[in-house]
């Protein structure tokens, strides 16, 4: 463990660090944002917006990525006290909700961040660096997990603010489940039902199942 920040003039061999003290963090973030060259991934707590947009030296560096043509995807739980600093987050990339989410990291192309815990626009006092190749593949597949099962901000927002419950569609591959879940669909009809076969035999096996 060290106390150096990565130099942004070059990123040397490959290692994972943590990294201790508000300035050194401050420095290490802002190199981190400084080198990105093409695209920033970032998952947060409902803490990170007002961290993010709160303390301007980050919000500068923000929006001079942005200026930049950084691509830039945020997945972030959105929550009625966050709202306004999340509003500001979305004219800089692209940004999606997701309930509950715990701790806080970001990748780019090279290299990865990660911060435990945050508190409301105070500067951080500890984060984890790496530029790891196989770290970076690993924490780019959970965002990518969190990215798909993510919400547009905008549902979201709209739902704090006009209170209009959120519009879900879901993918459900366990069998039993969905089984489960269309029957209680059936049973809770109370005027009408419309089904859709694609052919004969499916409405055979409904009829068998009790459905019709």
């Amino acid at each position: 463990m060290t106390t150096s920040a990565p130099s942004p003039s070059a990123i040397p061999s490959e290692r994972t660090e943590v990294l201790y003290g508000t300035e050194n963090t401050t420095n290490a973030i802002l190199n981190f944002l400084s080198n990105i060259q093409k695209r920033m991934d970032l998952c947060a707590d409902s803490t990170w917006p007002s961290v993010a947009m709160g303390i301007d030296v980050f919000k500068k560096a923000l929006i001079n990525n942005k200026n930049r043509g950084i691509k830039s995807r945020y997945v972030v739980d959105i929550t009625k006290d966050n709202l306004s600093y999340c509003k500001e987050v979305i004219k800089l990339g692209e940004l999606r909700h997701l309930d509950g989410i715990k701790g806080n990291f970001v990748m780019s192309e090279k290299e990865y961040m990660a911060s435990a815990t945050l508190q409301e626009a105070t500067l951080l006092p500890q984060v984890i660096y790496s530029n790891v190749k196989e770290v970076i593949e690993q924490q780019e597949y959970v965002f990518n997990s969190f990215w798909n099962t993510s919400v547009p901000a905008e549902l979201k927002i709209r739902e704090i603010e006009e209170g209009v419950a959120l519009d879900v569609i879901e993918v459900i591959k366990n069998a039993s489940r969905a089984k489960a879940l269309y029957f209680k669909i059936i049973k809770s009809a109370k005027e009408e039902i419309l089904l859709t076969f694609p052919t004969p035999d499916s409405f055979i096996r409904q009829e068998k199942m009790g459905v019709i």
